[in-house]
């Protein structure tokens, strides 16, 4: 694993990634680029921009991949005709839908690549660090894909022999429905003139009914927004309605109020009264209308939801299809890293083996330098050998003049060790000398202390006596 230091487009320093890739310097990046025929100026790599970065990888698509903006846009425009959807009616551009299958193409790239991180945010706003690295694993796979290329061979003289044999099936079956045909058609001409007249009408009616299930729910948008607006009336003339009731009570209260200072007239009041009426019952009838055409809204939208659920659940098998197909991609990708993997370990496996050459080599240098030491080591052993020899014959003569002079030395030490044992002799003479003078001093010291003290006594008791005597 390599480990790839980046730093963010804020500038602070990310976790390294543990890429199966090594990171590639820009300028062998540009030269391997060039090298498959993809324009990619080593100024434009460490500088990109959105578009350099959006042509690169068509051509990177284009070239290992074989996926181009010319037939992805047509293909795409097919299926969708195909599951019964057209772009217009789910308000998607073309140019949009074709951006986002070429994102979902490079994705799917770069993860067999070794990238998992790939987002829109890299070809909209790219990163040089980071564009040095998605690039780093697009040309180690351009490398492992050149390395690999004659394993192929086999696989593809096979193909193009599968594909042959399906060519002739193919053939085959035409010609057997082509005869089935024939046989159809004389055996029941009528019956097979029915057959296709019935096929055209089949066909007819299910154009017929997509046409009005078109129709029908473009009545149903039309008859969402007449509903709401009819909610909206409805309620707008709800509050009219209570203000007019409102306005009515205070304007009984109002003639109740005045009705004391005026004179009725009967004639009026009936006459002011049927209006009213009158207005009341049209009032009521138009609400009533109201009501009847928001009840048919109301089954007229369930009979569109019952469609809708019916279009959803066409559109979740469509997903289940879809997510089939996903995972039989999965699987064929799966299948495509077990087969790098095992390629990677024949790999790690040849590796291992020119090393295990390269060691027996070094083992075979070791001995030779071995036998070089040991012949080396002989030769210091004959040269010591022979000093030893010198240094034993040096030994002897040392030892004969020993021997010589032996008798002399040997009286010398009786002689020096008789001497030490006489001054030993000496000294402890001298020290028990010395104790008996001190012994002796002692003595003295003592009887001229003692003499000492009886002159004092002697000359205290004369003072006491008055005389002195001279001594």
């Amino acid at each position: 694993m390599y480990k790839t230091p980046v730093n963010n487009r804020r500038g602070t320093a990310e976790p390294e990634y543990n890429d199966v890739f090594p990171l590639l310097p820009v300028n062998e990046i540009s030269i391997c680029l060039q090298g498959c025929d993809f324009a990619a100026p080593q100024e434009l790599l460490m500088r990109p921009t959105p578009q350099y970065i959006q042509s690169l990888f068509e051509q990177i698509l284009d070239s290992f991949l074989g996926v181009s903006t010319n037939n992805l846009g047509p293909a795409l425009t097919a299926s969708a005709e195909a599951a019964g959807v057209s772009l217009e009616e789910m308000h998607i551009e073309e140019h949009h839908l074709m951006m986002f299958a070429l994102q979902r193409k490079i994705h799917r790239f770069l993860v067999d690549c070794g990238i998992d991180d790939f987002s829109t945010l890299d070809r909209v706003k790219p990163d040089p660090q980071r564009i040095q690295r998605i690039l780093s694993g697009v040309v180690n796979f351009a490398r492992f894909r050149e390395e690999h290329m004659n394993d192929c061979d086999e696989l593809v003289q096979k193909s193009e022999q599968d594909a042959e044999a399906y060519h002739m099936l193919s053939n085959r079956l035409d010609t057997l429905k082509a005869r089935i045909e024939e046989q159809e058609r004389s055996q029941s001409p009528e019956t097979g003139a029915e057959h296709e007249k019935r096929v055209r009408s089949i066909e007819a009616h299910n154009s017929a009914l997509e046409y009005q299930l078109r129709q029908l729910k473009k009545m149903q948008e039309q008859i969402t927004l007449e509903h709401g607006t009819y909610k909206s009336e409805k309620s707008r003339l709800i509050a009219k309605l209570q203000d007019q009731s409102f306005l009515i009570l205070e304007a009984r209260q109002a003639n109740d109020r005045v009705r004391p200072y005026i004179v009725e007239s009967p004639a009026m009041l009936h006459k002011v009264n049927q209006d009213m009426n009158m207005s009341l019952a049209t009032k009521r009838a138009a609400l009533d209308a109201i009501e009847r055409r928001a009840r048919q809204m109301d089954t007229t939208v369930d009979n569109l939801r019952l469609i809708d659920n019916e279009m959803r659940k066409c559109r979740k098998m469509l997903d289940e299809v879809d997510d089939e197909l996903s995972r039989q991609d999965d699987e064929t990708r799966k299948l495509t890293r077990l087969q790098e993997q095992h390629d990677a370990r024949v790999l790690e496996q040849n590796k291992l083996e020119h090393r295990a050459e390269q060691f027996t080599r070094q083992i075979g240098l070791a001995e030779e330098r071995e036998e070089r030491v040991r012949a080396q080591a002989a030769q210091r052993r004959s040269s010591a050998e022979t000093s030893m020899a010198t240094l034993r014959d040096k030994f002897a003569t040392l030892q004969a003049e020993r021997r010589v002079q032996e008798p002399p030395m040997e009286e010398n030490r009786v002689f020096i060790t008789e001497k030490e044992l006489d001054m030993v002799q000496m000294l402890q003479d001298l020290d028990v000398e010395k104790r008996s003078v001190s012994e002796e001093l002692k003595h003295l010291k003592a009887h001229i202390g003692s003499y000492m003290d009886e002159i004092d006594r002697k000359v205290g008791n004369k003072n006491n006596e008055g005389t002195v005597p001279l001594i």
